[in-house]
């Protein structure tokens, strides 16, 4: 995810989170207002998973998204992410329909 997507895209964002371990970057998440909508992304390297970083940038990001925002917000994931997936779904997002083959959209009413 860090490697594909370009520095511009957080022009848009509302909320950007970097999520730091010492000089590393381990975490990334967003909340960014498109055309269609508030998009929430979230990205965790593989070897900093499973250790509770994804519900902590999770409670910052819905923390401010409900203090500033007060809107739907959007999520796409793919469909073989079972722990993204189970995340989200702890937060109270639900599966809207299949995007394609490979993602889902969620949402979650604010």
């Amino acid at each position: 995810y860090f490697e594909k997507t370009p520095p511009g895209c957080i022009e848009n964002h509302l909320l950007t989170v970097a999520l730091m371990e010492k000089e590393t970057m381990i975490g990334y998440g967003h909340l960014d207002k498109a055309s269609d909508g508030i998009w929430l992304g979230l990205a965790i390297i593989e070897s900093a998973r499973n250790k509770g970083f994804g519900k902590m940038l999770m409670d910052f990001m819905l923390d401010f998204a409900r203090r500033n925002i007060r809107d739907i917000i959007k999520l796409s994931v793919d469909k073989s992410n079972s722990h993204a997936i189970a995340l989200y779904q702890k937060y109270g997002f639900k599966v809207c329909y299949d995007l394609n083959d490979r993602s889902v959209l969620m949402e979650l009413k604010l």
